[in-house]
């Protein structure tokens, strides 16, 4: 796992990395949202649009993946996510996104997406994990809650975002509300009444079931691996 160091050459690479990855994701998020309405039958999952969305959202996670290997990040499961040929098939579908290509059918869209069976999988798991990586890595920042959280925000206010929604960051978003909690307590003094007790009792059950949610999450992104990725030679 890539370690976290506090030198501005150091951070603005990684914040860098993490626009890009704030990018994909908002493709990402358009993506899902769009597939949650064709579940309710007012999208044609086969249009142009679908094709538009998916391509955008293939393309910047590749961006992604790049920045991945050109700052030598390291995390074990993300580096095994990226150890198959798929990577390879990813970047010819970024290039042919972002060059003209003068057929509709275009070789190297069809190579990827005639595997979706793997790939819709897999790009998912990749940059849910790219999320949980980031946050994970802002999150072993070393000092005070007070001071975990003003570095937050300085991430924060760099990149523009930060991770939300996914179950690899629940756990994350779980520390911060718990962080909020106790300096509100401390704040009014109050860590002893019924209700601060139940309150803290609220928070350590809610981030328990975030734990346990990224356990199942982590759980089922091996399975896949094990059962569909061949690792490169």
């Amino acid at each position: 796992m890539t370690k976290l160091t506090y030198e501005w050459s150091f951070l603005e690479k990684i914040f860098c990395w993490a626009r890009y990855l704030y990018w994909s994701d908002i493709h990402f998020k358009k993506l899902c949202m769009w597939l949650e309405k064709e579940k309710l039958g007012k999208e044609n999952p086969l249009g142009s649009h679908f094709f538009y969305l998916i391509s955008q959202f293939y393309a910047s996670l590749y961006v992604v993946v790049e920045g991945w290997k050109d700052l030598k990040l390291k995390d074990s499961l993300i580096d095994n996510l990226l150890d198959n040929e798929l990577v390879k098939l990813l970047k010819r579908y970024r290039n042919s996104v972002y060059h003209y290509q003068p057929k509709m059918l275009e070789d190297r869209y069809m190579a990827f997406l005639k595997k979706s069976e793997t790939t819709a999988e897999w790009t998912s798991h990749l940059h849910t994990e790219f999320c949980y990586f980031y946050m994970k890595l802002l999150y072993s920042f070393e000092g005070s809650p007070e001071q975990l959280m003003e570095f937050i925000k300085f991430a924060k206010e760099n990149v523009g975002w930060l991770p939300k929604g996914e179950a690899s960051g629940a756990i994350f978003n779980g520390m911060e509300k718990t962080n909020k909690v106790k300096r509100m307590l401390y704040q009014y003094r109050d860590t002893s009444s019924t209700a601060a007790k139940d309150l803290c009792k609220t928070i350590v059950d809610l981030n328990k079931i975030a734990r346990q949610t990224r356990k199942r999450d982590l759980q089922w992104k091996l399975e896949f691996i094990q059962k569909n990725l061949t690792p490169q030679k």
